[in-house]
């Protein structure tokens, strides 16, 4: 497994690699990719050969550029996705997607925008589907074989590089590894996850190549996840990174696997279906010893704003230690501090529990919730919940 690295060794001039996820920033478009900006010498782009641009091409209509909203962080993020039917289901990385309130999708072929619903998500496989609202008559994607895939082989790489939209940007390179294991992290160096069996290659996939197209003789066998990156101190972080020469793609044929259950509704311990029920608000375990913020679980708010803050207590199950302002929990009555101690007559003993259970519901439901609240008293109520973001 491989390291993460923040940044550069103090008293080092040498920017230490790491593997970044996406990043996101408040009231700014942060393109959603685990690459930020290339930096590798001798690679073609689109424009310096003819073959990348003629092999590129069969994919390249079969692309989206994809926008996702944060609500709750007033954050945006900028990401690429694959269409699998012409109905408007869409391949994509789970972490382009993840925390969205809403998501907007253009068809890089005809440069028209839909509105798209989440249907299902992977998080631990960096894999979601997402559905355009009606789509017809597009382009699909078309699909190779993973497993062929040799080291030594000529790939290219397509997707909204840096956010940019328009005309996919296109860059080639060999493949250097199969079968890799990496641990990949945002920006920050925060929200770590653990990513194998991926297909490693010399192209160097940028800010916002996330969910798109690594391609052999114009046949997609993987996308895009992850690149190694080096930190410097540039202000900004499309400046503030380059690239250290390997990129890691989810095979084609995972990917696909994984889209299949979600498509068909098979829900699991892993594969998410839709959107669940929302609480609005942050959770810890009673043992932890300082707050953390999320949404039951499925991806963390992000600072303290617009919450209130609670602390510790000695009652076992899952403590509140923030709430959205009018959001179904704060609406009920709970407060920063109460500890959430059944719902709908299951037991909560943990953050992970309630985890469970809430990956259960769905938006609209009425649930009734049990809490312990400051003074020892329990207390019930019945919630209709709100809808959560993508995780």
């Amino acid at each position: 497994m491989i390291d993460i690295n923040e940044g550069p060794a103090v008293g080092s001039d040498r920017p230490r690699a790491r593997f970044s996820k996406a990043y996101r920033r408040p009231a700014l478009i942060a393109s959603a990719a685990l690459a930020l900006v290339i930096g590798v010498g001798g690679v073609a782009r689109a424009d310096e050969t003819g073959t990348s641009a003629n092999v590129a091409s069969s994919v390249q209509g079969a692309l989206v550029d994809i926008v996702s909203t944060d609500s709750y962080e007033g954050a945006v993020a900028a990401g690429t996705g694959m269409i699998l039917t012409s109905t408007g289901e869409i391949l994509t990385n789970n972490h382009v997607i993840d925390g969205a309130t809403s998501i907007k999708v253009t068809v890089v072929a005809t440069q028209k925008t839909y509105t798209a619903t989440v249907v299902g998500t992977d998080p631990t496989a960096d894999v979601a589907v997402i559905q355009l609202k009606d789509a017809s008559g597009l382009k699909t994607v078309p699909l190779g074989d993973s497993s062929s895939v040799k080291v030594g082989d000529k790939v290219v790489a397509a997707g909204n590089a840096n956010g940019d939209g328009g005309d996919p940007s296109v860059v080639s390179g060999t493949v250097t590894a199969l079968s890799q294991d990496i641990t990949a992290s945002d920006e920050s160096g925060s929200g770590a996850e653990q990513l194998t069996g991926l297909i490693e290659t010399d192209a160097p996939i940028v800010a916002g190549d996330s969910g798109g197209s690594l391609a052999i003789s114009g046949k997609v066998i993987g996308m895009n996840t992850a690149a190694s990156v080096s930190n410097s101190t540039a202000e900004n972080a499309s400046d503030s990174t380059t690239s250290t020469g390997d990129s890691y793609a989810i095979p084609i044929n995972t990917a696909l696997s994984i889209a299949q259950k979600i498509t068909s509704g098979q829900a699991s311990s892993t594969v998410h279906i839709g959107l669940h029920g929302f609480l609005g608000v942050a959770l810890e375990d009673t043992s932890a010893a300082v707050n953390t913020y999320g949404r039951e679980g499925f991806g963390g708010f992000g600072g303290s704003d617009p919450y209130s803050q609670g602390t510790a207590t000695s009652v076992s199950g899952a403590m509140v230690s923030g709430l959205v302002t009018d959001g179904p929990a704060a609406s009920a009555g709970l407060q920063a501090g109460d500890v959430i101690t059944a719902v709908d007559g299951t037991t909560i003993d943990s953050v992970t529990t309630l985890n469970t259970v809430m990956a259960g519901t769905r938006p609209g439901e009425k649930v009734s919730v049990s809490w312990t609240d400051s003074s020892g008293t329990t207390q019930t109520a019945t919630l209709t919940l709100g809808t959560a973001a993508a995780d």
